[in-house]
């Protein structure tokens, strides 16, 4: 029998095993297609116009994409402005195209991202072997 004195504890905290928040913002395949759809276009008015404005304006137009990427990877959309400059730009992109929805939560990559790491490393592997021999 319970004492009517005693205090009930209830608990407000979810399970342990409950699945994390949906992330919002678009996810990794529909931003590697606007990225691969925006570098062509870019490539494409790069020649039409005979100047690098092309790729201005697609990194332009990659930004939208970028920042709601960013926030479906948990970070702050505002990093989309590092596309700008052209090498920290590669900061913004690689983890774009790599992580994992959601991965502010569980920190940790699927096969997907592993995959994906394992081809960026083989093609900047080959891409050093291309500029020293």
């Amino acid at each position: 029998m319970t004492d009517p004195n005693t205090p009930t504890v209830v608990s407000t905290t979810s399970s342990i095993n409950s699945e994390p928040p949906k992330a919002p913002g678009i996810r990794r395949l529909a931003f590697a297609g606007s990225f691969v759809a925006f570098i062509i276009i870019g490539a494409l008015l790069n020649v039409a116009t005979n100047s690098a404005l092309g790729g201005l304006i697609a990194v332009l137009f990659l930004m939208f994409p970028a920042s709601k990427r960013l926030a479906n990877i948990g970070r702050h959309p505002m990093w989309c402005l590092l596309l700008l400059v052209p090498i920290l730009g590669l900061f913004v992109t690689i983890p774009c195209l790599i992580l994992p929805e959601s991965h502010q939560y569980h920190r940790k990559l699927d096969l997907a991202a592993k995959i994906s790491v394992g081809v960026l490393f083989a093609l900047f592997a080959v891409a050093i072997i291309a500029i020293f021999f």
